[in-house]
């Protein structure tokens, strides 16, 4: 494939001109002059591994980017090669491949540019790279953490990424998605830990946890040590009263005593605050670092999600109703049509399915745990006879934050 340059600005007088042509996804340079009518080719992968046009692989681009300020396109292909081209001039730039280890392939499985003529291109494997188009090269926090230090949480999802959005309103960040979610990640900041927890929203129920949890404790030990002290008042009083009795060194050593006594006693309070912390980063958690690639998986059968304003994002889900695609054509004409209501929907369970005729295991794991997220969805408790799918947090996923 290559890419054609065209000024429309007479396109209505039906005057369309072909300014100039890109062929970095052409297999070798033969191929694109005569293929393409390219003069001046910068770069040809496929000249540079020796392959001749005969036996070269077809390359289709599959993704394009125009960057914000017009200077730059850039376009991907399925063998995974990645191009950068200055609009302006014929000054282009196949990117080095993505993975250096011969043994993994990893092509890009969308382009997007952000501020500042920076190209962000998400993979197959979940890593995520930055090109800056000007300097070109990979930024300084892609070369440090593009491929190594992605939170395992993200980089072993099942689903790979298949888009970015920008928010005007965030130029330092990415928001990356997949099929079934939605992640903040700041360029500015450090992956944080490998085990951290990105869901917000289970990273909120876990923080809630724990400090109620915490509370708990130092309620009982202050009510324990109320009644340390209450029983160090009574002894102390009564030492008191016997050294009114005793010899003057007598009455200091025993007054020496209580007082080690009470000091032990209030020695035995804990670090609350630091209780919690530990806690938390055994949990995951690690307060001392900033929360990077913030998560949601609030949508599901995510198809498409973009910025249409400064914090304002538009979500394109896959109906909830394409669960009964999943079920057999001619059972589904006959059984459900104008018959299964949402209550009777959402009580269904492996059991039920059965008597409906869905004897695959696959298929009725299917139904039920698109059920599952149609209860999330509308809010419809989850009760101890539901389904939860053993890829799903079980705490309820359906707050969500844009930030």
């Amino acid at each position: 494939g290559f890419v054609s340059i065209v000024d429309i600005s007479e396109w209505q007088q039906g005057v369309f001109t072909t300014v100039r042509r890109h062929c970095q996804h052409r297999n070798t340079k033969d191929e694109v002059e005569a293929d393409a009518g390219c003069s001046d080719v910068l770069t040809h992968p496929g000249e540079a591994k020796n392959i001749v046009a005969a036996v070269a692989d077809m390359r289709t681009i599959t993704s394009m980017a125009v960057s914000s300020s017009g200077k730059f396109v850039a376009t991907s292909d399925s063998a995974g090669y990645v191009a950068v081209v200055g609009i302006d001039n014929k000054g282009a730039t196949v990117l080095p491949p993505l993975a250096p280890r011969k043994q993994q392939q990893e092509w890009p499985t969308s382009l997007e540019f952000v501020t500042g003529d920076q190209l962000v291109l998400p993979t197959n494997l979940n890593h995520v790279f930055v090109w800056d188009a000007v300097k070109r090269s990979f930024t300084k926090w892609s070369r440090a953490f593009g491929a190594t230090n992605i939170p395992r949480t993200y980089s072993r999802m099942m689903s790979c990424v298949a888009g970015v959005a920008v928010n005007p309103a965030e130029p330092d960040c990415i928001y990356t998605f997949a099929t079934n979610h939605i992640t903040r990640i700041d360029l500015t900041l450090a992956p944080g830990s490998q085990s951290a927890v990105l869901n917000i929203h289970k990273r909120k129920q876990i923080e809630q946890d724990i400090i109620a949890k915490v509370v708990e404790e130092k309620e009982r030990e202050t009510s324990e040590r109320l009644s340390e002290q209450s029983q160090y008042k009574r002894k102390r009083k009564q030492s008191v009263s016997e050294s009114a009795r005793m010899d003057v060194d007598d009455a200091a050593s025993d007054v020496a005593s209580v007082v080690s006594e009470a000091a032990s006693v209030r020695s035995q309070g804990k670090d609350w605050e630091g209780t919690i912390v530990a806690r938390l980063r055994e949990a995951g958690i690690n307060v001392a670092e900033p929360h990077n690639f913030r998560m949601t998986e609030r949508y599901q059968n995510l198809m498409h999600a973009s910025f249409v304003d400064a914090n304002t994002m538009v979500v394109l889900e896959r109906p909830w109703i394409d669960v009964a695609s999943a079920l057999p054509a001619a059972f589904h004409r006959h059984k459900f049509e104008n018959s299964i209501d949402g209550v009777v929907l959402i009580n269904l369970d492996h059991e039920s399915l059965k008597d409906l005729g869905i004897r695959a295991l696959g298929k009725r794991l299917l139904v039920l745990k698109s059920i599952y997220f149609l209860k999330l969805q509308h809010d419809v408790p989850i009760t101890s006879d539901s389904y939860v799918p053993r890829t799903v947090d079980a705490e309820p996923d359906y707050a969500h934050s844009s930030s």
